[in-house]
């Protein structure tokens, strides 16, 4: 029996991409942007955690350039072609994105970045063989979601809104086990981000937004003692608001560990004053 290439592929690469991202969409708003107060970097904990219309509202242009399982070496790759755009910078540090491969982040820019040299850049540097065969993948991923038709969502400067609740919603929440060998690799690329920072001259600013109560994290301890270690050694602000809020889990959050509009609004705001209180911002 033969077996279409199409087929033979998504058997290997079930997550191929079979239509646009958001990411994609996040990119040609970027590119219409000229210059931004902030720009947001992380994983779905930073491209459903900040809307800018909250911080228009307060007077500060900013732009989200979060993506679904983003890692610190995925954002090093993007804050490189965007932090001329951008006088300050946010990264927002979720534990479980900082000790993943950046596999799943890759595969969605490869359907989003039309620049080879960019990817391939990144995979060198990433020394995942999964990775360059994505890469090798380009061609068929990019055809494959031409023409495919984006999901609907509320989507404004790269932020994804989310109404739903998790209290009208059979949530499970789980202890979720950090792999510190993948985190002592990511950690590397935070370092990098610094450095970039500290070379165009950009402040830059750590937040970990808020999780819901019953969410547990083995092992966050000690990613929270190396990543106050890079903090302490360069001075970085941070703002921790992981486990220090009054959110509440069944209506400001829509799953286990991700809020809604209503908890990202009461968030943001929060985030607001406390730059203001420390004088990270005017």
């Amino acid at each position: 029996m033969k077996i279409g290439k199409t087929l033979l592929i998504q058997n290997y690469f079930p997550n191929i991409p079979q239509k646009p991202s958001l990411l994609k969409r996040t990119f040609d708003g970027l590119e219409r942007e000229k210059t931004i107060d902030m720009l947001f970097l992380g994983s779905s904990h930073c491209y459903r955690a900040f809307d800018p219309k909250v911080f228009e509202d307060c007077g500060y242009n900013i732009f989200n350039l979060g993506s679904s399982s983003q890692t610190p070496i995925n954002s090093y790759f993007l804050l490189q072609k965007s932090i001329h755009k951008t006088n300050a910078v946010v990264l927002e540090v979720y534990p479980v994105t900082i000790c993943n491969s950046g596999n799943e982040s890759y595969l969605e820019m490869v359907g989003a970045i039309n620049c080879y040299t960019d990817l391939l850049q990144q995979a060198f540097s990433s020394q995942s063989f999964f990775d360059f065969q994505l890469l090798s993948l380009k061609p068929f991923i990019d055809n494959k979601i031409k023409n495919g038709k984006a999901d609907y969502c509320i989507f404004r400067k790269g932020y994804a809104v989310v109404p739903d609740s998790a209290i009208n919603r059979k949530v499970i929440y789980d202890t979720l086990t950090l792999d510190t060998t993948l985190m002592k690799f990511q950690l590397k690329f935070i370092n990098k981000i610094v450095a970039l920072c500290k070379e165009k001259n950009k402040k830059l600013i750590f937040t970990y937004a808020p999780l819901p109560s019953k969410l547990y994290l083995k092992n966050e301890a000690i990613l929270m003692h190396y990543l106050k270690n890079i903090i302490n050694k360069n001075s970085i602000p941070f703002i921790d608001m992981s486990h220090k809020h009054h959110l509440n889990d069944g209506y400001n959050f829509y799953d286990d560990d991700h809020m809604n509009a209503s908890g990202v609004v009461l968030y943001n705001k929060a985030f607001i004053d406390e730059m203001k209180n420390r004088n990270l911002v005017k």
